[in-house]
């Protein structure tokens, strides 16, 4: 994963968070990570197994999904990376994140954010 983002103003203590009810906080997700095939890491794993994985044959899954482990990954909210940059607008957003698209864009907490969007 890329390193934190790096906040050059000082940190506020916030009430509530996410637009879900949630508190902010740091969170950590599951990630299934097949070293064969990178671009098909991800949060979903089962899905993935179902569209993917599933219809290949013997052979070419046990040399995909050979080596496939589940780790902890830390995550940040698009709403924590706007606060944190202090963005004003954002022209453009490419989201690229193996099946988690959905995720991303559940995370953005408030109309303000989405307005920058």
């Amino acid at each position: 994963p890329p390193p934190p983002l790096k906040n050059k103003k000082k940190k506020k203590k916030r009430k509530g968070g996410g637009g879900d009810g949630t508190k902010a906080r740091r969170k950590r997700m599951e990630i299934t990570v097949y070293p064969n095939m990178t671009g098909n890491s991800t949060l979903h794993p089962k899905e993935k197994e179902e569209c993917l994985i599933s219809k290949m044959g013997p052979l070419k899954r046990a040399c995909y999904t050979a080596c496939a482990r589940t780790q902890l990954c830390p995550v940040i909210t698009l709403s924590e990376v706007i606060r944190r940059l202090d963005l004003k607008r954002i022209d453009l957003v490419k989201i690229d994140v193996e099946g988690a698209e959905e995720d991303v864009l559940r995370s953005i907490e408030s109309k303000d954010d989405w307005g920058k969007i």
